[in-house]
């Protein structure tokens, strides 16, 4: 008798991508170049800020650091043990 199993991995290595995996591609795309805009913008307005809230540019150096630094222990750290599953679980 035949086995009716069929391996996963092997199903969607033989698929062709569709139209709506294009479409999360480009998404997830959008979206990580927008997660950068941020580093981005208070790169090129550091020194008006600067001068305007009168801290020294060092002291501002060491605040965006600081919040690099926070996002990637954030990411490292944090995000793997995060199951947002738990949110949308019925009881």
């Amino acid at each position: 008798m035949p086995s009716t199993e069929t391996d996963i991995t092997t199903l969607i290595d033989q698929q062709k991508m569709r139209a709506v995996q294009y479409g999360t591609i480009l998404i997830c795309f959008m979206m990580n170049m927008l997660d950068g805009m941020d580093v981005l913008v208070i790169a090129f307005t550091a020194s008006a800020i600067s001068g305007e809230w009168g801290v020294s540019p060092q002291a501002l150096g060491v605040v965006f650091s600081a919040a690099l630094v926070g996002m990637t222990m954030g990411a490292l750290f944090i995000a793997p043990h995060l199951n947002l599953t738990r949110l949308v679980e019925r009881p």
